[in-house]
């Protein structure tokens, strides 16, 4: 279980937006600790942190061998000032995020609703007939635990946060949550999973969707007037939560600048105080990165030459990577989850972002992939497609998904030396890039996408069995310290 304040943080911030919509209401009480640390696999100090800040701020009352009661009272008018500020914020993000999480949730429920058994969907059937809109995340994130990738369910809650999910079911007459509606929705949703076909499980999600969309859109458009401004607050995806990980963050950055930017074509990086003033960092807090990418295989500190640079198929042998380092392998896992999400949702989110492109950036693009195949490198060729992704989607919450999911994906990199031994390694990303540049000529955006989709297919479960190879436990790699929601399959709490 997680003790962490960040986590402690967010369990507060869960519980003072439902007392200002008023899930929760004066007098109700809150679950127990034992409840919170089993839904949220958290600790006991976790919840017991959160649930102080919320005594010291005047939200609850607690007392020695009760449960915590609601203590927080506000007039309509207050709860509409919070509401109309709080969408007000959300307003220009909410379709889009909507639409960019569905793109990349909406392959793993598949996923799910294919993993589940009788029991399962016995289960999903009660949590469908309940009259709690709570119940809803409940429903979604029960499915989504089905994949064993946290990051999938990390990402689904991150996203209910950032809306402020559940509403209340009612408020002044107009009704945010219609829960005979929604419980018909589910229903025909879990009617659709049984059946395991994706365009029904697709078609029913949407429906669902739509109709809480519809509801929350127009409660947002009776209370704030359409020339209201709008302060555009963006979806943030916070995937490290459990501490600050500042290290973890910046050797992602440093990845990233070998592989795509300016250290790319550099043998040596530059001196610790140079690479700490560029990313504005303490030269200790360098030196920490660089050591962590040296127990990666990414780089080697040579005494009186540098850091020299690793560079996947160029350099370096499999003894230069220490996979027992705890934090490689808890980033480790974090890539594999993050590779099962690209391929599992890159045919679509490529084929949006491919049809929006203008000339000039289809150009681009197709340079990029080019440079690749002349120079050599084409080993990066699918990691540059996600980073022009992440940089060009119209979508602003797949720029930023992708753009972390691809983060994650760099801890990869020095796999590649375990694959390269392989004798179809060389060939078979060679004629990726061949394939996916020759459809990207011809404008075909279908064959592109697709393109994409079956090689980052085959080369997930091909990486999944080299990561089994060399010593890690399928659930070591199905775990991570991702903030979630609704783990133990208990009948959720409801307030009082």
């Amino acid at each position: 279980m997680q003790n962490n304040q960040g986590f402690a943080n967010l369990i507060y911030e869960y519980f003072v937006v439902r007392f200002h919509f008023q899930y929760y209401k004066y007098g109700d009480s809150l679950p127990t600790i034992d409840t919170l640390c089993s839904e949220f696999s958290v600790s006991s100090l976790t919840i017991k942190s959160a649930y102080k800040r919320l005594q010291d701020e005047g939200y609850i009352s607690r007392s020695h061998g009760r449960c915590a009661k609601v203590i927080f009272q506000q007039s309509g008018l207050e709860m509409k000032t919070y509401a109309v500020r709080f969408f007000q914020e959300r307003r220009s993000t909410f379709s889009d995020l909507n639409q960019s999480s569905a793109l990349i949730i909406m392959p793993m429920l598949v996923k799910g609703f294919r993993l589940m058994d009788d029991s399962g969907f016995e289960y999903l059937e009660w949590l469908s007939g309940q009259p709690n809109p709570e119940d809803q995340i409940r429903f979604y994130s029960y499915i989504l635990q089905k994949t064993q990738n946290p990051l999938a369910l990390n990402l689904f809650w991150e996203a209910a946060l950032f809306f402020g999910l559940p509403f209340p079911m009612q408020y002044e007459g107009h009704t945010l949550y219609d829960g005979e509606e929604g419980r018909k929705r589910l229903q025909n949703l879990i009617a659709c999973g049984k059946s395991g076909n994706r365009d029904l499980i697709y078609q029913a999600h949407h429906a669902f969707q739509r109709d809480v969309s519809e509801k929350i859109l127009n409660y947002i458009q009776k209370r704030i007037p359409p020339a209201a401004q709008d302060s555009g607050k963006g979806f943030t995806w916070n995937i490290y939560r459990d501490r600050p990980q500042i290290c973890c963050r910046l050797a992602g950055r440093v990845m990233h600048d070998v592989c795509q930017g300016g250290y790319r074509s550099m043998d040596f990086l530059p001196p610790y105080e140079k690479m700490a003033e560029k990313y504005n960092v303490s030269v200790s807090t360098m030196r920490r990165t660089v050591h962590l990418l040296n127990q990666l295989g990414f780089t080697q500190s040579i005494n009186g030459k540098g850091i020299r640079i690793l560079f996947m198929c160029d350099c370096g042998d499999e003894e230069d990577i220490d996979l027992t380092h705890p934090v490689i392998r808890q980033n480790i896992a974090y890539f594999i989850q993050s590779f099962e999400l690209l391929a599992e949702s890159c045919r679509e989110v490529i084929h949006i972002t491919l049809e929006s492109l203008s000339g000039k950036e289809k150009d681009e693009l197709t340079d990029m992939l080019e440079d690749s195949l002349s120079t050599g490198l084409y080993i990066l060729s699918s990691q540059s497609i996600f980073t022009f992704t992440a940089e060009h989607s119209p979508l602003q919450g797949i720029r930023e998904i992708y753009g972390k999911l691809y983060s994650l994906n760099l801890w990869g990199y020095p796999l590649k030396k375990f694959r390269k031994r392989m004798p179809d390694f060389d060939s078979a990303i060679r004629a990726f890039t061949e394939n996916f540049l020759y459809a990207l000529r011809e404008n075909d955006m279908d064959k592109c996408s697709e393109t994409i989709s079956s090689f980052m297919k085959k080369e997930y479960e091909t990486t999944f069995a080299v990561l089994l190879e060399n010593g890690f436990k399928p659930e070591e790699l199905h775990t991570s310290p991702c903030f979630s929601f609704m783990r133990a399959e208990t009948k959720p709490y409801a307030p009082t």
